[in-house]
């Protein structure tokens, strides 16, 4: 059997605590001991694999791996999920292999598959039948159980897997004696397609609630707590945790909750019904599956004969629409037949969800600010650990930027750091830069353009005069506008409310070995390697990058808050990091800047750019439509409000003419990356 050797050497940082344990190298490994085995009267006889883990003065840990738990049935396409009901039989089945991801499109060549920075977010393998969860649990017996924490990943809704190495959850369940589960959910259209009366949307969110329900119910035959149950995310899986948190019916299914680098107010993650509903007429459409009689049931007969890959071709068929439309606002704003630029290649957005959960009136009964007022009233706010990482939007640069002449990305796996005469050549213009790549569609006026460009700092000649500037600059809008911000607001909400308990952080280190260059700094999802401790698994170092003394304490410290968080409501405790780490309160915003060897409180995260996109800029949008004539609809504060007339994406989309492999969508399918 495969014997995995896991060298722990913890170096105690300048604030680890004194009496902090520190784990040392000699005799630390992880290996296939055996098989384990649970009979449970509901389950029947599961048979997985057994590990022993040992570190420091000879303490070992056995932990149990269940994996491929299949949940849900088979999925229908399009539709909810159904309850796995059936039981398991110890002579059949092992559940040692990792699920396949649920079906997307996974790049095959270039940077994504050799870079290993990059390497790390690529599923191995894809299919639609795809529900299946994991569970990582120590031997170690505790009265009433271990706490458990439950993972839901990120990838902007149309991409990621529950099993990809980063997440192996042995590390984090050894270490820090605690349950760890995770789940596959349908992404794409698969998960998130809404064409009603058929296709209702949010499978993907009813994915994860069902495997939530299971865990609940079944977790207690692993070691797990069903009372102390954490669930916890990144990116579009951060969102994901937060609409569970705004579900009433998912509450029932945990106790705390960690979000990592997003919220449901960030600007990609939520859609009205309309919106939704236009963007299942485009995908309908990219197809070939239109009938002038769309409710006669053709159109999802015909959606659901087509092959899996053809499903996939159509939603990236929705990026190329959208680049057209933009092109087309861009030009009919500026006064010309069709957009053109000396410096931009493509018109299409930097970054985008085409398709997100929707505002059902089922699984989403009401718009999140309503739904937090709902919890407020119940008395039972869930403890909240929140943050996001120093450098959000930089990695969405590398894709999304498209300068024309310029390239960050090369197949061989390298990063190129273009000079400041080849990202500014060839008549550049800042304010068209901001208006191509990064302002939504129904933004584009020029009152709000240049609001953008005026508040950071960017309408003045010459006002950056380096390329790292440069960079960092547009990874501050970036960040700010689609991560950052999004985040502290939905903090922000949640700390008015009556008994809340809000801590947040912010990450603030690059590995320094995992092959790019130390100007990318600490970009979105990067975290997640220290979270669930890869700095002391020999396999992924060995498969894709390593790390120093330091950055193993640093990992130690991380899984330290984050577990102490979801045995006690507190990332603070025993061993933490040897500072304490204040609440986020409404009048005093404290986080903590997460370092490689020094937490520091600070107040007041983005302070600035924060005030742009969470109060000047949506300020403006009201008073540009009580302006011009029309009215300012409250109801939902936190989605975005059109300012111009934005046409039908379906009156852009080119049935017919299949294209995978889109550059108008900026290499987008090929970033399994985030979100």
């Amino acid at each position: 059997m495969l014997i995995l050797i896991l060298l722990l050497l913890f170096c105690v940082g300048s604030n680890a605590s004194d009496s902090e344990e520190v784990l040392s190298e000699k005799g630390i490994s992880i290996g296939v001991t055996g098989t384990a085995e649970i009979n449970s009267e509901q389950l029947g006889c599961m048979k997985g694999e057994a590990y022993n883990i040992c570190f420091g003065k000879g303490q070992c840990k056995g932990v149990d791996q269940f994996l491929g738990i299949p949940y849900a049935k088979k999925p229908e396409r399009f539709a909810k999920p159904e309850k796995y009901e059936g039981k398991f039989d110890c002579e059949s089945r092992t559940f040692s292999k990792r699920p396949p991801a649920c079906m997307q499109y996974v790049p095959e060549s270039g940077f994504d598959v050799v870079n290993p920075a990059a390497k790390i977010w690529v599923p191995e393998e894809v299919s639609e039948d795809c529900l299946f969860l994991n569970v990582w649990s120590p031997k170690t017996t505790k009265d009433g159980g271990h706490p458990v924490m439950v993972w839901i990943f990120g990838g902007g809704f149309f991409s990621g897997s529950a099993s990809l190495d980063v997440y192996d959850g042995r590390i984090l369940a050894a270490v820090e004696d605690v349950t760890v589960a995770s789940m596959q959910y349908r992404v794409g259209a698969f998960g998130f397609l809404y064409k009603p009366p058929d296709i209702l949307g949010n499978m993907g969110l009813q994915d994860q609630q069902l495997a939530l329900e299971w865990i609940k119910t079944h977790i207690s035959d692993f070691g797990g707590d069903s009372n102390q149950i954490t669930i916890f995310g990144e990116s579009a899986g951060s969102a994901s945790v937060g609409f569970h948190y705004l579900n009433p019916t998912s509450r029932e299914y945990f106790k705390r909750a960690i979000m990592e680098s997003a919220s449901p107010f960030n600007r990609w993650a939520l859609s009205t019904k309309s919106q939704a509903e236009e963007v299942g007429r485009a995908f309908t459409k990219a197809c070939n599956c239109s009938y002038k009689d769309s409710n006669n049931g053709k159109e999802v007969d015909c959606l659901k004969k087509l092959t899996e890959d053809q499903v996939v071709g159509c939603y990236w068929d929705l990026s190329t629409a959208a680049s057209l439309r933009r092109g087309q606002r861009l030009a009919q704003m500026h006064g010309k037949e069709a957009w053109s630029s000396e410096f931009l290649d493509g018109s299409a957005q930097y970054f985008d969800v085409e398709m997100r959960p929707v505002l059902d009136d089922a699984f989403l009964q009401d718009c999140p600010n309503a739904l937090l007022k709902n919890i407020e009233k119940t008395g039972r706010a869930p403890e909240m650990l929140i943050g996001n990482v120093d450098k959000e939007g930089m990695y969405w640069l590398f894709y999304g930027l498209s300068l024309k002449g310029v390239s960050f990305l090369n197949d061989d796996g390298t990063l190129n750091l273009p000079t400041m005469d080849e990202l500014t050549g060839n008549s550049f213009n800042y304010q068209e830069l901001i208006e191509t790549r990064f302002v939504s569609v129904g933004h584009l006026v020029d009152e709000l353009t240049k609001l953008v460009t005026e508040r950071y700092g960017l309408s003045t000649p010459d006002p950056i005069e380096s390329n790292t500037k440069f960079l960092n600059k547009f990874d501050h809008i970036s960040g700010d506008m689609d991560f950052t911000c999004g985040t502290l607001l939905f903090a922000k909400a949640l700390s008015t409310m009556q008994n809340s308990k809000i801590w947040f952080f912010d990450f603030m280190h690059k590995t320094e070995n995992n092959e790019l260059p130390a100007w990318t700094g600490a970009m979105h999802g990067y975290e997640i390697e220290y979270v669930f401790g890869m700095p002391f698994s020999a396999e992924f170092r060995k498969k894709y990058y390593g790390f120093t003394d330091a950055e193993m304490a640093l990992s130690q410290r991380v899984m330290k808050y984050w577990a102490n968080f979801a045995r006690a409501g507190d990332p603070n405790g025993e061993n933490a990091g040897g500072v304490s780490w204040s609440n986020f309160a409404p009048n005093n915003e404290n986080y903590l800047e997460i370092k490689l060897k020094s937490d520091v409180m600070k107040k007041n995260l983005r302070k600035k750019g924060c005030g742009i996109w969470n109060t000047q800029f949506p300020n403006k949008v009201k008073e540009y439509l009580k302006r011009h004539g029309h009215g300012v609809d409250d109801k939902c504060p936190y989605l975005e409000k059109n300012v111009t007339v934005v046409e039908p994406l379906s009156d852009y989309v080119m049935g017919g003419k299949r294209i995978l492999t889109v550059s108008l969508c900026l290499g987008r399918q090929s970033s399994q990356l985030f979100t």
